[in-house]
């Protein structure tokens, strides 16, 4: 087994894939995932793992974030879209995210309906195992609302993105 090398995987993804460098960054972040599992399962010996110490450093850069301007948010907010489609979810997941300060949508689509006590969510970041208190937008319980009606079938979730989930 070959290690990776870093510079030459860089050089391919940007002269023969046109990649940016977070998606080459993705890749790293993948494949390090993978070769952790591997190593954890005895599949792959640790000294082929190819990160860490003087090996690959995965590095994430900074970006710049374009936020969407407030009649392009009003704009999605008018969108008709066939209830129940996986449209209408997306959007209304997009839209939870939005009206609590830009929660990660990872957050979003784990709510569950115990984590809204008095008017307000409660609940901890996957990101960082924050614990965070928002008070609940009056735009963002008229979309609770909605899957009110859900809640028995949903396993507790606010959305059935993870409806099956063990």
């Amino acid at each position: 087994m070959t290690p990776i090398k870093q510079d030459r995987h860089q050089t391919f993804c940007k002269a023969y894939l046109n990649q940016k460098p977070r998606t080459i960054t993705n890749q790293l972040i993948f494949i390090k995932t993978v070769f952790n599992k591997a190593i954890k399962q005895g599949i792959v010996d640790v000294k082929y793992y190819p990160f860490g110490g003087d090996k690959i450093q995965i590095k994430i850069g900074t970006s710049n974030k374009k936020g969407l301007n407030i009649e392009e948010v009003k704009k999605l907010e008018a969108l008709k879209l066939e209830v129940n489609s996986n449209a209408w979810h997306s959007l209304n997941s997009w839209l939870l995210s939005f009206y609590f300060a830009g929660i990660n949508v990872s957050d979003v689509i784990q709510l569950r309906w115990s984590d809204f006590v008095n008017d307000r969510l409660l609940y901890e970041m996957n990101k960082n195992a924050k614990p965070v208190s928002l008070k609940i937008p009056d735009k963002a319980n008229a979309i609770l609302d909605t899957y009110k009606q859900y809640a028995s079938v949903n396993n507790g979730y606010i959305f059935h993105f993870l409806n099956e989930a063990d």
